[in-house]
């Protein structure tokens, strides 16, 4: 590796290295580093350690400032036997790691390594290509190994590999004679009786039944060969969400109920393929139910959030975990109370937040809420399937959390037979971007006539702090003609970033982006083929000190648009940022 315009670099820690150990040219191994002619001693690496197949890191850490320039490293490859063609080698560093004697960062351009191999004997190979096309999640694939310039050979052992989590081996047929022998992800086949009519046709199919669970993303078939003599080539499959699986459902069984029955509503998931965050939001006739709380299923550890009382007849619900969770059956559970004597049929309206509901990748779970319907007072009650109940000896108790309800005081005189009760309580704004400024956002209170409250009627409490990224508190406390308390809440979400470049290769493209350093953890990409980012794919960036990514294994010749957001991570929650403007860029 060579160095130009090195400057006052004392450590660097690490360089990342990632390089194709089974691509088509099945062309390398790392084998070592070597000492280059800057740097004399301190060079480490993990490539006998915990590196993973086709990546590994290069740590350095001086005792002084180093400045010259020149040859850093040799990175030492073994190269197959039966490689041909070119390859690349990434690279990228750590920000974080990567500075001066006085710690301050030291900025690297780190360009790729392209590497031609040429393989004299590559003419002298049977070739086995292997295919497949999209599929959905749960669904049957099948990959087919295509051969051509059979030489030779009658007969051959390969290995295909497969991720045994996404996918399970259903059979392997051929017009050849085969046994076949799977291993939790390694499927060997001895093929025998290859004949010359077999030449240029796909003489082995190898079908797989995609796990419904399976997250929509690309994965790898990679094949190999112990038979002398023949070059491999896998291949990459992409799980899509089916049309019939893409949506988890929300939903509820029907409740009937009668007046001042406190009722227990189970919120269940089907059809769940792993979430690891939602934001629901809950509407109900006011005059009909009265909310008393909302708690979390115990299968949905993590962070959980709701703002009852905040609006009359609407809550949100907030959860996210550390992991995403699969399991079908009870999410939350709502609790209320009727209040109304009529006999009627009314509904729970249910909807959720896109922004915030996501799996372990952070890409979108889509959900398909149905409202609950809700029977009232029925003539004849059949058919319950709530949890009933009856608070005929006791009033129903408000859950610590949520407000009391806002009504003309019956301790003050002051106006009390005129005074309408409050129908909205908010706040004047309920997200901002982060400045380093304390947030105060104004109160409005409107009663029941569309008339604002004064505020000698009420005194507001802020939350401390208001200055960082996260979610705040505002306690609006009523007085004088009125009595009860409401809680409000508002977000600073963090500053955006640009994207500042766009370099596109023959089957990738690096982006490039201005970096924040303020209230932020990381940033998220998006990229698509299309301007409006339908079956758009998503990228997370845990360190908010990188500044590029190269988005490998596009198509050819192919037009894609890009965004990038940030976000900062506060108790578990991550709040992001508006995004960024869109660039686009063609692949060569």
């Amino acid at each position: 590796m060579n160095l130009n315009d090195y400057k006052n670099c004392y450590d660097i820690c690490p360089y990342y290295f990632y390089y194709d150990k089974n691509s088509s040219n099945n062309s390398s191994l790392i084998v070592s580093v070597d000492y280059g002619d800057v740097l004399g001693s301190g060079l480490q690496d993990n490539i006998e350690g915990d590196a993973d197949d086709g990546s590994f890191k290069i740590y350095w850490s001086g005792t002084t400032k180093n400045t010259g320039n020149g040859i850093l490293f040799y990175v030492n490859f073994n190269v197959a036997s039966t490689a041909s063609g070119k390859t690349t080698v990434e690279l990228n560093y750590s920000q974080q790691d990567t500075f001066d004697e006085n710690y301050d960062d030291v900025i690297l351009d780190c360009h790729d390594a392209e590497i031609t191999i040429v393989n004299n004997h590559y003419s002298n190979y049977a070739k086995i290509t292997a295919s497949t096309n999209d599929v959905a999640a749960g669904d049957n694939c099948s990959v087919a190994l295509n051969l051509s310039e059979l030489k030779a050979l009658s007969a051959m052992q390969l290995t295909l590999s497969y991720q045994a989590e996404i996918f399970e081996f259903v059979s392997a047929d051929s017009a050849a004679n085969i046994v076949c022998e799977n291993n939790n992800g390694n499927i060997a086949l001895k093929i025998s009786n290859i004949t010359s009519a077999m030449n240029h046709t796909a003489f082995v199919t190898v079908t797989f039944k995609s796990k419904e669970q399976a997250i929509s993303k690309d994965y790898s078939f990679e094949l190999s060969a112990a038979t002398e003599g023949v070059f491999c080539k896998g291949c990459t499959i992409t799980v899509k969400p089916s049309a019939s699986r893409e949506a988890a459902v929300l939903y509820a069984d029907e409740v009937t109920a009668k007046q001042n029955d406190i009722v227990t509503v189970p919120v269940k998931i089907s059809n769940n393929h792993g979430i690891m965050g939602y934001m629901l939001h809950f509407e109900y006739n006011p005059s009909e139910l009265e909310i008393i709380s909302v708690t979390s299923n115990a299968a949905f550890v993590g962070n959980f959030e709701n703002n009852i009382g905040n609006k009359i007849g609407e809550f949100d619900v907030l959860w996210t975990g550390s992991g995403a969770i699969s399991e079908n059956g009870t999410v939350l559970i709502l609790k209320f109370k009727v209040i109304t004597d009529r006999e009627v049929m009314t509904s729970i309206a249910m909807r959720y937040s896109q922004e915030d509901t996501f799996d372990e990748e952070y890409n979108d779970v889509i959900l398909d809420c149905k409202a609950i319907t809700v029977k009232l007072n029925p003539t004849q009650s059949a058919g319950e399937t709530g949890i009933i109940e009856p608070t005929t000896a006791k009033p129903a108790t408000t859950e610590p959390g949520t407000a009391e309800p806002i009504k003309p005081s019956e301790d003050n005189e002051e106006n009390k037979e005129t005074a309408a009760p409050i129908k909205t309580v908010k706040l004047k704004t309920t997200k901002y971007v982060y400045n380093g400024k304390v947030r105060t956002p104004a109160v409005i209170v409107k009663d029941a006539n569309g008339k604002t409250v004064s505020s000698k009627y009420y005194t507001v409490k802020y939350a401390k702090g208001r200055k960082k990224v996260g979610r705040y508190s505002v306690k609006i406390t009523f007085k004088g003609k009125y009595s009860g308390t409401k809680k409000q809440y508002f977000t600073i979400v963090p500053k955006t970033t640009a994207i500042s470049t766009l370099t596109a290769t023959k089957k990738s493209i690096k982006v490039k982006w201005k970096q924040r350093t303020k209230q932020v953890s990381g940033y998220q990409i998006q990229y698509a083929t299309s301007k409006s980012f339908k079956s758009k794919k998503t990228i997370t960036i845990k360190n908010y000190k990188t500044t590029v990514k190269s988005i490998k294994k596009l198509k050819r010749n192919k037009k894609y648009y890009f965004r990038i957001r940030t976000y900062k991570v506060v108790n578990g929650k991550k709040y992001y940022s508006k995004w960024s403007k869109i660039k686009s860029i063609k692949t060569k």
